[in-house]
């Protein structure tokens, strides 16, 4: 359990969030490298409030680097999720839209990408 007091005075506990999403790595032969930071020393999750506000919580392994929480937008939050790789939930896919029309035209440009795109987004049905 993690605590923070947000810039508006807000207190977040990490435990009782509805979602979140941990940062995907790469391996760069010697290192795993956040996605979401571009270091192997800096780290981020992505929460979801029980209000539907998200926020990035910020770690590192440096000595004496304090974690530290901060409120991001929609457009932030989607923007994150579609660097780490994540399934976006479907209440963001206009966001996600928006954020990269060239994302989505190619997602959804044929069959078998309809199906993909209903995984990563967790929607039934069709496109």
């Amino acid at each position: 359990m993690t605590r923070y007091r947000m810039d508006d005075g807000t207190v977040v506990d990490t435990n009782n969030a509805n979602q979140s999403w941990d940062e995907d790595t790469r391996w760069d032969g010697r290192n795993h490298i956040s996605l979401a930071t571009g270091t192997q020393w800096d780290h981020q999750t992505l929460y979801r409030s029980r209000k539907g506000r998200f926020y990035l919580e910020h770690t590192s392994q440096w000595e004496g680097k304090t974690p530290s929480a901060e409120w991001v937008s929609h457009r932030t939050a989607v923007s994150w999720l579609m660097t780490n790789e994540h399934k976006i939930p479907e209440d963001l896919l206009e966001v996600a839209e928006s954020l990269s029309e060239s994302w989505i035209r190619e997602v959804l440009g044929s069959v078998s990408n309809r199906v993909q795109i209903c995984s990563m987004t967790g929607a039934s049905g069709p496109i």
